[in-house]
């Protein structure tokens, strides 16, 4: 594969033979956090106070700096307890309108659309909750079955606020990331992955299409060292 910077698509896709595209989703294919994009609906909708979008940002930048990981993140969201199901697919709906679909690299949009029409197993794997990627997997086309996020809990039809298991980030979406893949019987070696965040660097070096996609700095720089693809999309 041809090594080193690309602003289109992909700077060599016939070399991309990958079976499988495992894709994160903050920065790497949205062009924001989803996160502090729910906080901002949620609160807009008079359903969180405003000091909750500090609280959010402090998570993100803790991840975006690579301190995050799914035993020092909160299990307990309290902010979104008594929340019906309904109402956070509503909530995730109207983030997905205002903020998802402008908020889109198309770049990312053509890659997924071309590696699905090869027969490639496009995954998304991501720290968000469920709810809030459901709305773009939809779009993507990508079955819940190859949706890999952060799952909550729910008590008749009520959010309890509870993280069910661990948050999708760092070795744990490795891990659930890694058992897909086994599942479908696609080793390794004929999976790419695309993400923008250092945290995800244990999945990056045992697959064998690395892609750093829009990277921060400590991903950039690893991926220069290693002669990973480096992709950044406008």
């Amino acid at each position: 594969m041809n090594r080193g910077f690309s602003t289109a698509p992909f700077s060599d896709l016939n070399a991309l033979q990958a079976r499988a595209a495992v894709f994160d989703v903050d920065y790497t294919i949205l062009k924001h956090s989803s996160t502090i994009a729910f906080a901002k609906t949620a609160i807009r909708n008079k359903l969180l106070h405003p000091m909750q979008l500090l609280a959010s940002a402090k998570l993100h930048l803790q991840a975006r700096l690579g301190l995050a990981n799914s035993e020092n993140l909160p299990s307990h969201l309290p902010f979104l307890e008594g929340m019906s199901r309904e109402l956070l697919d509503e909530l995730a709906e109207e983030v997905f309108l205002r903020y998802m679909v402008k908020g889109i690299y198309p770049e990312a949009i053509a890659l997924i659309r071309e590696l699905q029409s090869r027969g490639c197993l496009v995954i998304l794997a991501t720290a968000s909750l469920d709810f809030l990627i459901s709305p773009l997997a939809a779009f993507l086309h990508i079955p819940s079955s190859h949706v890999l996020t952060t799952h909550l809990g729910y008590e008749k039809g009520l959010c309890t606020g509870r993280v069910e298991g661990r948050h999708c980030i760092g070795l744990e979406k490795l891990h659930r990331a890694a058992k897909l893949l086994k599942d479908r019987r696609i080793p390794n070696s004929s999976a790419a992955f695309f993400t923008d965040s250092i945290m995800d660097l244990g999945m990056m070096i045992r697959v064998g299409y690395p892609v750093a996609t829009n990277p921060d700095i400590l991903l950039r720089r690893k991926a220069k060292r290693n002669g990973w693809e480096i992709l950044l999309f406008r």
